[in-house]
């Protein structure tokens, strides 16, 4: 087999070389056909069953190799319908089998191809250089999506366009943060907005804060107490014993009573007792009075005939000397020890008056008899007479000698008038006056009217009481304190009004009657809810006169509720000094202080209010402070009484919200704490009227043509104007505005708003969620109605700062045209098949089809440049996509001439060397032959 087998496996040589031969020559014959996939040449060797010493390398089996996703290079090309792949996708194509009726068969059959020169035919279809048509996925013109999943030959109309009316206007835009309006000043604040409050139709309508407090009378203020008013301008300072001296004397009538309030300059006060006291006398023994000169004792002692009654008195025959102690002996020895004789220091006519003493119980004689003796007097025993002391209190001085709680003694007993044993009435006074004479005074001893008594059964008036003692001599008594209600007027004015006050509040109970000076006078007022009229007696102890403190005796009269006004009602009704009322308007802070004395100094950055008045001139001076004080937003505010009552307005400041609030109870008396909303409100349109305000206080936002549905062009214009900010308290919020009719007149609407607010944050963009889209119901312009539209923001709106204060629009377009005439057609490079009119609108009409394949060089090849697909390359994969397309390009072959002649050389060497071997074969079995010759 040898020389044989050589020969065979050189005659196989020569066909395979012969073979890659014939695919050199057909690459380079289509080195410039349109996506043309060169074929390469791939041997493989044969080997002879042997054993394995025995083996040769035996014959050689040329096959074909395909290149079909070896990519030729891209060319751009003017025509447009040009497509290649950058991928290894294949264009789904299809020939034609006939005609019918002037219109082009198709079996349904696909093909693939690179080949990208389509062109368009009589008929409207896409058809390459090789006679093949292109397939896709038409596209539905309303929508924009693809239609169908199965491809289809792509047919194109050249008919007219049909108008479409515009649906979708697609707007990016960038809004200044500070729109330089015409109306914008830098040192106006917030002369950039909008100011809906300034035209025709605002809807919802603006607001400006707006506080409503309370309405007279109310729960807290029911009347307007009495007020009492000196007469002179004092200073605080002052002296009180300028004013006052000491032991003066106020009956005050405050809350339905009256008190003694006494005036103490010198630190010991005076006692509320009146009294007056009575010594009393012993009780005397019976005595007989008789008379005898001196001259004529002898003869009384001679005659010895001296009888007292009827008892003889032996003057002489009992053996006494005739002198007066002689006559006494013998009288006091006749009658017994138990009688005495005295010789009074008075005379008679010159006679010695003498005193005879009988023991108590015993009967003076009615006689007495002797010479020249004379009788003058017989007189029984007597008891004696009691001591009194009279007590006279001033009804008015009751309560405030109750409340002293320091006991008073009358004679030295102790009298514990205070709570809780005895009442602060006359009928205690008199109890606590019984008990404690009843306990320390000699038996014997009475208190009249006597207890108990039964209450309110003592006569009106002054408490009178009478205390009586047993019969016999006794020292006077005298009464050490009973002070009753004492005013401190050792100090200054301000020390003795204080002392008044505090002395009222606690006779009364009353805690908010006030005795102080306001304005520099003397002012004492009632307690808040006390109906009660004011009055005034004065009684003055030294040498000033007049009425003490320089108040007016009245009565001074409240005001019943039903009668209270703004000008009649006292601020401090509502307010007490110092309190604090703080508004905050916006992010600043302002702080009032309540003055209701005229004598306040307010603390470091806050604002004085006068409240030393009436009710209505402490709002008006809250007015001007907040007009002074409160900045920009409360320039124009305004505080007044009316028929609901006390109302703060802010007029003009429709952009900060205000909360007042403050300390003690000034804001929540007054009924204004709270927080009052500011709003801009809105404009859903802008009339005619307003139309030049409207341009100076808005910003052009571009313009765009859009079309109704019979194909009638709109200039559609845009406005924005910006509503709130961040500066003024708010969020940074602009509404949109078209131009519905620019020749509407009066208070017909010229510009509508889009029903949208645009708001955006501190960096820029709109507030979460944003706005994607917005839908106008019945957008129309001009008279021409274009129907429901959307406005799209899919490429976001923004704020950010922007020099020229101008919007800056990066995209603004619309869906709809007008009708247009077929022109041209293109193939985009996402694969779109692309009709182009004469209204300048480019319809996409079709989807290019692409197909891969998992073994795209197992593919039949087939003339046109076109493959058909077999069991070994797989089903195609279908790309709808247009992934990998580019229009306006040719692939161009894949063939390399510089290649394609290397490979040239190669194998005609190969060839050459094939036909040796054949020779030597030849001349081997030539020489066997011979041999067998």
């Amino acid at each position: 087999m040898g020389i044989y087998g050589a020969l065979s496996s050189a005659v196989t040589g020569l066909r395979a070389q012969s073979h890659a031969l014939e695919n050199i020559s057909g690459n380079i014959a289509n080195s410039q056909t349109t996506g043309y996939k060169r074929v390469e040449t791939s041997f493989v060797d044969l080997i002879p069953d042997a054993p394995l010493k025995s083996q040769v390398p035996g014959a050689v089996l040329a096959q074909s190799r395909a290149t079909n996703t070896i990519q030729g290079d891209i060319q751009t090309s003017t025509t447009e319908t040009f497509i290649a792949l950058n991928t290894n996708g294949f264009f789904v194509v299809e020939p034609k089998v006939g005609q019918s009726d002037g219109n082009a068969v198709f079996a349904g059959s696909n093909f693939y191809t690179r080949r990208g020169d389509f062109q368009i035919d009589k008929d409207g279809l896409l058809v390459n250089g090789a006679g093949y048509y292109l397939k896709g996925l038409d596209i539905d013109l309303k929508t924009g999506n693809i239609s169908g999943s199965v491809p289809g030959v792509i047919r194109l109309s050249n008919a007219f366009l049909p108008a479409n009316a515009t649906r979708i206007i697609e707007y990016q835009a960038n809004l200044p943060q500070l729109p330089k309006t015409a109306s914008y000043k830098a040192t106006q604040p917030h002369s950039e907005l909008i100011k809906p409050w300034t035209y025709a139709n605002p809807s919802p309508l603006p607001a400006y804060p707006q506080a409503e407090g309370v309405d007279l009378p109310n729960a807290d203020v029911t009347l307007v107490p009495a007020r009492a008013f000196g007469t002179s301008p004092l200073n605080g300072t002052e002296a009180a014993a300028t004013l006052v001296d000491d032991g003066d004397r106020l009956t005050t009538t405050i809350g339905g009573s009256t008190y003694n309030l006494w005036f103490d300059t010198d630190g010991n006060p005076n006692s509320a007792v009146q009294y007056s006291a009575s010594v009393g006398s012993d009780p005397l023994p019976p005595q007989v009075h008789f008379s005898i000169a001196d001259s004529n004792l002898g003869s009384l002692h001679a005659n010895d005939d001296l009888y007292i009654g009827s008892v003889h008195i032996p003057f002489s025959s009992g053996g006494f000397a005739p002198t007066k102690a002689g006559l006494q002996q013998a009288i006091e020895t006749a009658l017994g020890p138990d009688y005495s004789v005295f010789f009074e220091y008075a005379t008679v006519n010159g006679r010695q008056l003498i005193e005879l003493t009988y023991p108590f119980g015993a009967t003076p004689a009615s006689t007495v008899t002797g010479t020249n003796l004379y009788f003058e007097s017989s007189a029984p025993q007597s008891s004696g007479s009691s001591a009194q002391t009279q007590l006279t209190i001033s009804e008015h001085d009751i309560v405030g000698l109750h409340r002293s709680a320091e006991p008073f003694e009358i004679g030295g007993i102790a009298i514990g008038f205070s709570a809780p044993a005895y009442p602060a009435t006359k009928e205690g006074l008199l109890a606590a006056i019984t008990d404690a004479f009843a306990a320390s005074a000699p038996a014997g001893t009475t208190v009249s009217p006597a207890v108990p008594i039964a209450p309110a059964t003592l006569p009106a008036g002054p408490f009178s009481a009478t205390i009586t003692y047993p019969a016999g001599a006794r020292t006077p008594d005298t009464v050490v304190g009973g002070s009753s209600t004492v005013v401190d007027a050792t100090g200054d004015v301000d020390t003795v009004l204080a002392s008044m006050e505090a002395q009222l509040r606690d006779l009364t109970g009353d805690a908010t009657l006030f005795v102080k000076l306001v304005n520099e006078r003397i002012t004492v007022s009632s307690g808040h809810n006390d109906p009660d009229p004011l009055q005034f007696v004065s009684a003055r102890a030294g040498g000033m006169a007049g009425d003490i403190l320089g108040l007016d005796p009245g009565p001074h009269a409240a005001i019943p509720g039903s009668a209270m006004t703004a000008l009649n009602t006292y601020a401090d009704l509502l307010v007490n000094d110092n309190d604090t009322l703080v508004v905050r308007i916006g992010d600043e802070e302002h702080t009032f202080s309540f003055d209701t004395d005229g004598r306040q100094t307010p603390a470091a950055g806050e604002h004085e209010i006068n409240a030393s008045g009436s009710l209505a001139e402490m709002l008006a001076s809250l007015q001007a402070g907040l007009r002074a004080h409160g900045g920009w937003a409360a320039a124009a505010a305004t505080v007044s009484y009316g028929p609901e009552g006390i109302a703060i307005g802010f007029p003009g400041n429709y952009y900060y919200d205000v909360t007042i609030s403050g300390s003690a109870s000034a804001a929540n008396k007054l009924g204004i704490a709270g927080t009052y909303p500011a709003a801009t409100g809105g404009l859903p349109y802008i009339t005619a009227a307003d139309g030049n305000r409207f341009l100076n206080e808005s910003i052009e936002g571009g313009a765009v043509t859009a079309y109704a549905e019979n194909g009638a062009p709109v200039n559609v214009q845009m406005r924005w104007a910006k509503l709130d900010s961040g500066a003024a308290d708010g969020l940074d919020t602009w509404h949109l505005y078209y131009l519905a009719d620019s020749k509407a007149t009066g208070g017909s609407p010229m510009w509508m708003r889009v029903d949208q607010d645009y708001v955006f944050g501190t960096d820029g963009s709109l507030v979460p969620p944003g706005v994607r889209e917005v839908t106008i119901d019945d957008f129309r312009v001009g008279g021409v109605s274009i129907g429901k539209v959307t406005l799209k923001h899919e490429g976001g709106m923004s704020q950010f700062a922007d020099v020229n204060g101008t919007v800056s629009v990066s995209k603004l377009t619309q869906n709809g045209y007008g009708a247009g005439e077929f022109l041209s057609v293109a193939i985009t490079d996402a694969g779109r098949v692309v009709a182009t009119y004469s209204n300048g609108e480019r319809i996409e009409m079709a989807q290019v089809v692409t197909a891969q394949f998992n073994g795209a060089n197992l593919l039949k090849r087939l003339d046109g440049g076109v493959y058909e697909a077999t069991s070994e390359s797989g089903e195609p994969i279908l790309d709808l996509s247009g992934s990998g397309i580019i229009g306006g390009a040719l692939e161009a072959s894949n063939t390399d001439i510089s290649d394609e002649f290397t490979k040239l050389i190669v194998t005609q060497q190969a060839y050459s060397a094939g036909t040796r071997i054949v020779s030597v074969a030849d001349e081997m079995l030539q020489e066997a032959l011979n041999m067998v010759r």
